[in-house]
């Protein structure tokens, strides 16, 4: 009867002793019960929320309603606001001649909550003056004590009474109970109503946005939109541009495409407004184009139409493009050699709007041309490094930063000017008071730029701190990075396999809740993976069940990681030849499509694992040559400072050995 509810349980089990259906027996102090009688007698019994409402009914009267309108204020309120409103809806009552004054019986019940309590219906939070439902269908049952005539006209009450009873801060603590009651209380007619309904859903929706609650997020920012009067846009523009622009935001993080057009369509309609206004609905899109729906190109070429109605354009042919990165590269090596990490401290903080906007879409471009594969990538860096050394520091001035770290690391292998500029980072970081951006610069600092000249398994923490930091404030996008990186560290620097495969499974599902794509490929990829070494078929223990839907994905990182594990089996699998023609198939490709990331040293490694083998058993120069390169970037890296790559070369230097006959070297 309860199906596995443990409420339903407790409640059943209390109507059964209530009805003498279930006795104790005090001699053998054990239960007692008629099966069959329990069977007939509550065959038609209702459910939780009925047997809830019996239990409320046998309360006094007004220790009834008054939980009835506890029941409108939320899943929690605060006894001296559910007395203000209790007070007032009396006295509106008997100014109306709708209630007898109860009499006596209201102070009979001065200690009402403490009985209530007793009955276990609320409990008290921990600040000592909060009360919460002890399960929503309590609250389901308080509120159905009401009558469904006068549900609506009460619940447009009590949001009346709290909006003008309250002060400012109070109502926002209970903007989300104002917000429901009101709609669905009643649909507003009036338009000052309507305004003000939309005024309440706009803090609501922001409010669950704070808080990462991106479903409540796009509901309350929907009851606004929806409430807007007519002549929204003429009259109530600031309040309807914001409206458009919240919802935009929610629907992007939801992954909710034909909310998200109507809110961007309906913004860019307004073409007499300035291009300013209509920014925040663009970064909407280009964070869906970019992330939720593997469209980077496209992210790309909007980003770089706005910018340049800004003033700031990047070269339109390939060639200029390279003359530019080059010499970018020069003036920043140049100039972040000659700065300190006092410098940063002393640097002043970035306040115009313009120039905030500016650094965070190139922020979104710098991503964007990252994932895109395109050449704008350091570009869109050396111009939010400008921007930053110009006019001070913001919340993108930490990925700025640690993306030029990664640029400088990988393009001109400067390890340590690379490790100096995170350092920049984490002290932009440090003065910032948001940490909204956080979570993108540590996954830059500790996949790809730390991780060059520091052992690589202090940085799973980090990665987990981050990941955390991300849900926190509601940048997924970066936090599902982050443990995805945390998962190929933890891979890389050896960990079990059931902890990797176990860390696989659960985050899969939260990319698949974030609707995260390109992430939960990759992760799919490192977990069939890990599942042929610990589980290896017996017809091929290299080949991926998943293959073919790795191979047609659109995203360009996703088949890197597919080749590079692929190589892995063949040569965990001793099929030396596939891995060998592989890896000349690919040579580098990984390396160039994902610059400076840490799986790029396991990766090299078994390519030339791979190609050595090969030339031991065939003596064709093609794998020898192709072998004694991959052998030397991995020295390259050990003279730069790489601590996680020392075994590697050994283990190249016994192949090598082994190839030149010296057979007593290579043990």
């Amino acid at each position: 009867r309860s199906y596995g509810n443990v409420l339903s349980l407790i409640v059943f089990l209390e109507m059964l002793q209530r009805e003498g259906l279930i006795e104790l027996n005090l001699v053998t102090l054990k239960w007692s019960w008629d099966e069959q009688r329990i069977f007939i007698e509550t065959a038609a019994t209702a459910t939780v929320v009925d047997l809830m409402k019996q239990k409320i009914e046998k309360l006094p009267t007004s220790v009834g309603q008054r939980l009835s309108i506890a029941a409108c204020l939320g899943c929690s309120f605060e006894p001296e606001v559910l007395n203000m409103v209790w007070d007032t809806v009396s006295l509106q009552k008997r100014g109306r001649g709708d209630q007898k004054d109860p009499s006596g019986e209201e102070d009979q019940n001065d200690n009402w909550i403490s009985l209530v309590e007793q009955e276990g219906f609320l409990e008290v939070e921990q600040d000592g003056n909060t009360y919460r439902w002890v399960h929503d269908k309590v609250q389901e049952a308080a509120m159905s004590l009401l009558p469904s005539g006068e549900l609506p006209s009460l619940k447009a009450q009590v949001a009346t009474i709290l909006i003008n009873e309250l002060d400012e801060k109070s109502v926002d603590s209970y903007v989300f109970s104002v917000v429901n009651l009101l709609r669905e209380g009643r649909i507003p007619e009036d338009e000052e109503e309507r305004v003000q309904l939309s005024r309440l859903s706009l803090v609501a929706s922001k409010k669950a946005s704070s808080a990462s609650a991106f479903e409540s997020a796009g509901k309350y920012a929907a009851i606004g939109v929806d409430a807007l009067p007519a002549n929204a846009w003429s009259s109530y523009y600031s309040l309807t541009l914001d409206l458009y622009s919240t919802a935009a935001e929610a629907a992007c993080y939801l992954g909710n495409t034909e909310e998200l057009d109507k809110c961007y369509n309906e913004v860019l309609d307004q073409t007499e407004r300035p291009l300013f206004d209509k920014l925040r609905v663009y970064r909407a899109m280009i964070s869906y184009l970019g992330g939720a729906v593997g469209r980077p190109s496209d992210a790309v070429e909007l980003t770089v139409e706005i910018l340049a109605h800004f003033g700031i354009r990047f070269p339109k042919r390939k060639a200029s493009r390279w003359a530019s990165t080059v010499y970018g590269l020069l003036k920043a090596k140049r100039s972040m050699a000659a700065l300190h990490s006092d410098d940063i401290t002393k640097m002043p903080t970035m306040d115009d709007p313009l120039h905030l906007e500016m650094m965070h879409l190139l922020d979104q471009l710098f991503v964007s041309a990252y994932l895109a594969k395109s050449d704008l990538m350091p570009l869109s860096i050396f111009a939010s490094t400008h921007l930053t050394l110009e006019n001070g520091l913001s919340e993108y001035s930490a990925p700025t930063f640690a993306g030029l770290a990664v640029l400088l690391g990988a393009a001109l292998g400067d390890v340590k000017l690379a490790s100096r500029i995170g350092g920049f980072a984490q002290v932009a970081m440090s003065k910032e008071e948001s940490r909204n951006m956080d979570s993108r610069a540590e996954l830059w600092l500790y996949a790809f730029v730390f991780v060059w000249n520091e052992p690589i398994e202090r940085m799973t923490s980090k990665l987990f701190k981050s990941y955390k930091s991300g849900l926190s404030v509601g940048d997924n996008e970066n936090a599902c990075w982050c443990i995805a990186q945390y998962i190929v560290i933890n891979f890389q620097s050896g960990k079990p396999l059931g902890m990797v495969e176990t860390d696989c499974k659960i985050y899969l599902e939260q990319m698949v809740e974030f609707k995260r794509e390109t992430v939960h490929a990759d992760i799919c990829i490192y977990l069939e993976t890990v599942q042929n070494l610990m589980h290896p078929s017996e017809d091929d223990p290299t080949v991926m069940k998943s293959e073919l839907r790795f191979l047609s994905h659109s995203d360009h990182t996703v088949l890197g990681v597919f080749y590079s594990c692929q190589c892995f089996l063949y040569l965990y699998f001793g099929e030396f030849e596939k891995g060998a023609k592989l890896a000349i198939k690919r040579g580098n490709a990984y390396s160039k499509g994902v610059p400076g990331h840490c799986w790029i040293m396991i990766e090299t490694f078994v390519r030339g694992m791979c190609l050595y083998a090969m030339a031991r058993k065939t003596k064709k120069r093609v794998y020898r040559k192709q072998a004694r390169t991959v052998h030397r970037t991995i020295k390259a890296w050990i003279r730069k400072g790489n601590p996680n790559v020392k075994h590697y070369d050994l283990l190249f230097n016994a192949e090598l050995a082994a190839l030149k006959g010296k057979l007593d070297a290579a043990e």
